[in-house]
């Protein structure tokens, strides 16, 4: 059984460096398996647990008609669960939802930025050219199930994502390399960071919702059950300074099990049943641990959101695991065009810390720290950072 596999490969024997974390996983309830969806929620809230013990994650893939498929998941060897506690299961009557408590050894040491959670807002997934009509042959809708699908994935990983409401508006922003270094969309891409409050913004474009043209000849094809693909690219970006963080396309190709004639719901959990749903929901949990592991380690920016006498206002708080007493480095910014005319963002890093005094829900106060003085020179918009 794939759990119990799952389990003793991770099983190590030493206690050092030893840590407790808490996942949360959830698996669909297919023809009234209850034990077999428990066994998979567990696997999925294991998984959640090592992601925030910074494990890293790689995917295995094998070929099928030509075609490359997404498997399994893949931890490192450098994290492994000495033992996990079952705290908590919830059935919801087509999914059940587990939570579980790990103690995980790691080898290579945890990553200074983990403690705290990236603030994050996922925008409208968009279709590629061409895809918008496929979407209508049956999957009505199917960018805002998708984006809403990210949204619920990483509402339950809060100790690394401080997830907000997903935007349901068409921005038309597409990152392939060409388009994102035009200095309009990175212009946009901060923008929409300021209007949502966030570190990062999580944006996809759909590729491919096409239907597989069948081999053989007219009666092989009468018989030959029909096959879709399923292709999205997802991007990661900090919108603090519009860098790009990870992009990558997921794929995959599924057996479509209804009439070309039927209305699909694509929000009913039928269609998440079928092959074609359960195949999508592997691509999204593939994409979201990739996305955890990239965000996991980098350190929290925060954009100084008012100076008051030697104090400085920062729209990060407890929501992102901030503590008094946490050390900030503050960068000044400003925009500049090159010779092409591409607006450029330059900073400069201010010498000495900055240390967090007081901390509110989505806010928090820094003051200099002992040995450094107020610099006149900040101002609402520049940079704070961790190391």
């Amino acid at each position: 059984m794939k759990i119990l596999l799952f389990i003793l490969l991770m099983l190590f024997a030493s206690t050092s460096y030893a840590e407790i974390f808490t996942g949360t996983g959830t698996a669909p309830i297919i023809r009234g398996n209850k034990a077999d969806a428990r066994n998979k929620a567990i696997e999925d809230a294991l998984r959640q647990a090592l992601l925030q013990s910074g494990a890293k994650i790689s995917t295995e893939q094998s070929a099928r008609n030509g075609r490359l498929t997404m498997h399994n998941i893949r931890m490192s060897s450098d994290s492994k669960i000495r033992r996990y506690n079952v705290v908590d299961q919830k059935d919801h009557g087509d999914y059940i939802e587990v939570t579980v408590r790990a103690d995980i050894y790691n080898k290579a040491g945890v990553c200074k930025g983990k403690q705290y959670a990236k603030t994050i807002t996922p925008i409208l997934f968009i279709y590629d050219e061409g895809q918008a009509d496929n979407s209508e042959r049956q999957l009505h809708d199917f960018n805002r199930e998708l984006t809403r699908q990210f949204h619920s994935r990483l509402l339950l990983n809060k100790d690394v994502f401080n997830t907000r409401s997903w935007i349901d508006r068409n921005y038309r922003i597409d990152l392939r390399s060409m388009e994102y270094e035009h200095s309009d969309v990175r212009e946009q891409i901060r923008h929409l960071a300021k209007i949502t409050d966030s570190q990062y913004l999580l944006l996809g474009s759909i590729r491919d919702l096409g239907f597989e043209e069948p081999d053989g000849n007219a009666l092989t094809r009468m018989f030959k059950d029909d096959r879709r693909n399923i292709s999205f690219s997802v991007y990661l970006v900090n919108g603090i300074t519009g860098e790009m963080i990870y992009a990558k396309n997921f794929s995959e190709i599924a057996d479509w099990s209804y009439d070309k004639r039927d209305n699909v719901d694509v929000r009913s959990n039928k269609f998440w049943k079928t092959d074609y749903g359960k195949k999508t929901s592997e691509l999204i949990t593939s994409a979201v641990a990739e996305i955890t592991r990239e965000a996991m380690c980098q350190g929290l920016n925060a954009t100084i959101i008012r100076v008051e006498s030697g104090k400085y206002h920062i729209n990060a708080g407890s929501g992102n695991n901030l503590k008094q007493g946490d050390q900030f480095r503050i960068e000044l910014t400003a925009n500049f065009y090159d010779r092409e005319r591409r607006q450029r963002m330059n900073s400069n890093q201010l010498t000495g810390d900055y240390i967090v005094q007081k901390v509110f829900s989505d806010s928090a106060v820094l003051i200099p720290g002992d040995k450094t003085k107020p610099d006149s020179n900040i101002q609402i918009g520049d940079i704070a950072r961790t190391d």
